[in-house]
């Protein structure tokens, strides 16, 4: 008898499908508080239960999840986004305290999760800053300038600081060697404007050689001009093969001389 009216049921069911779900949907937008407020309270009453299943079938689920959660986001785009900025505006201080607070709490985890994000997405991070500077360009500009003038002591004094330890380091005193040379030579107008860059390397590993024979030997050893810049008869320039390693004495003892006999020759 229950298997018949079971089959009874299932057909009358099949017969009067549309019409079924028309009332239905018919009685859901006619008593929608009404249903709202069946939900919430059936919800207060069985929460536990409901969150104990939820959490079993995404347990079992977890494809499915994720798979249902993506498309509902991405049919509801514009009503998520919507409604997360209310939400946010609405509790902005909340959860920027709940945010600090987790930060501190895991900072080593935080770290390790932008560190992987950073390394994972790159080319977009890249895209995106990119494109933020551009949009942005007079904004930042204007920050950046307002925050160097709050803080300008400090900028002078971690410069300082700064160039001190560094022109001490051996790579340091390189470039600082370099850029003293140059600057006389520019001032005699000797360094020739068709320079390339690997001619410039080799000026600067002339005098990273003299720095590191001054280290060794504890005897200054500095970079000779084998044509002095500014010799009384004749004037060589600032150019790789004018460049020589020599002690200091010896420097001080040609002086700004040049004998096209001996100068040449001399180690």
């Amino acid at each position: 008898m229950s298997g018949d009216r079971s089959e009874y049921q299932g057909a009358w069911y099949e017969a009067n499908k549309e019409a079924i779900k028309a009332k239905a949907k018919q009685y859901r937008e006619q008593n929608k508080e009404k249903i709202k407020e069946w939900q919430k309270a059936h919800y207060e009453i069985n929460k536990e239960e409901i969150k104990a299943k939820s959490r079993e079938w995404h347990k079992n689920n977890r494809d499915q999840a994720r798979e249902r959660a993506k498309r509902y986001r991405e049919d509801n785009r514009e009503r998520l986004a919507q409604v997360s900025k209310e939400y946010y505006e609405s509790n902005k201080e909340v959860l920027k305290e709940k945010v600090k607070q987790y930060r501190l709490a895991n900072l080593e985890k935080v770290k390790e999760t932008k560190k992987l994000y950073a390394k994972a997405n790159q080319e977009q991070i890249k895209t995106s800053q990119k494109a933020y500077r551009e949009a942005n360009r007079e904004r930042l500009k204007e920050k950046d300038k307002a925050y160097y003038i709050k803080n300008i002591e400090r900028f002078k004094d971690e410069r300082k600081k700064y160039l001190k330890e560094y022109f001490n380091t051996e790579h340091g005193k390189t470039i600082r060697r370099v850029q003293l040379a140059r600057r006389r030579s520019s001032q005699l107008q000797r360094t020739p404007y068709w320079l390339t860059e690997a001619d410039l390397e080799k000026i600067r590993c002339k005098y990273a050689v003299a720095q590191r024979k001054t280290d060794s030997t504890g005897e200054k050893w500095v970079v000779d001009h084998i044509i002095p810049l500014k010799g009384k008869f004749v004037s060589g320039l600032h150019v790789p093969a004018n460049l020589r390693v020599v002690k200091n004495t010896t420097n001080c003892r040609k002086s700004n001389h040049f004998d096209i006999d001996k100068e040449w020759a001399l180690p």
